[in-house]
Formats: C-alpha cells, sequence, structure tokens
C-alpha cells in the first residue's frame, strides 16, 4: 500500500477484485497471516516480465521523442 501510495483496504478491495475477474485464489488466509498461492507467485513472474517489456518500450518511446533513435533520411 506505501509503495502504491494507496490505503491497505483500498489494496485488499484490489486484490479481491483481482481474484472475482480471475476466477484465481492468489492468497490463503489463515488468521492474520496472508500467504500466497502457488497461483500467485506464477502469475507474479509473468506480471514481473510484462512490467520489463513496458519499462523497455516506455524507453524506447522517449528516445524516439528525444530523437535518440529512429530513422535518418537524407
Amino acid at each position: 500500500a506505501k509503495v502504491m501510495n494507496v490505503s491497505q483496504p483500498a489494496v485488499s478491495r484490489l486484490v479481491r477484485d483481482l481474484e472475482l475477474s480471475t476466477g484465481l485464489t492468489l492468497f490463503e488466509r489463515r488468521g492474520n497471516h496472508v500467504l500466497p498461492t502457488p497461483e500467485a507467485s506464477l502469475l507474479l513472474s509473468e506480471v514481473e516480465r510484462f512490467a520489463v517489456g513496458l519499462q523497455s518500450l516506455d524507453q524506447f518511446a522517449r528516445q524516439l521523442a528525444g530523437r535518440k533513435r529512429g530513422t535518418l533520411q537524407v
């Protein structure tokens, strides 16, 4: 919640909504403990891979905008 700059209840709602929309159980809730399921770990790996791709795309777009990348026509 701190990293996302939102409240903890907001994160809980986002997780619940993600679980409902995907049909996955991402966390096992045991009293005050929340443990990620194997599906959550696999999803995290895919999300991290996707995030790296987005960062690369953003960097490429910034280079194009700054004319540091692209084609040169003479």
